[in-house]
């Protein structure tokens, strides 16, 4: 099985026998975390984390 890293031709993606995963279902998902992140804020705490 092989791997499309950095490969944008579809049509060479598919001619040349590399595997294929359709991810558009979770397009809506990816959306909603970039208008989300944006607006998040880290709290400061007085205590180390580690």
């Amino acid at each position: 099985m092989k791997f499309p890293y950095g490969l944008a031709d579809f049509e060479k993606l598919i001619s040349q026998g590399y595997y294929y995963a359709d991810r558009t279902q979770y397009i809506h998902l990816f959306e909603i975390v970039l208008i989300t992140l944006p607006n998040c804020r880290m709290v400061k705490t007085s205590s180390p984390v580690f």
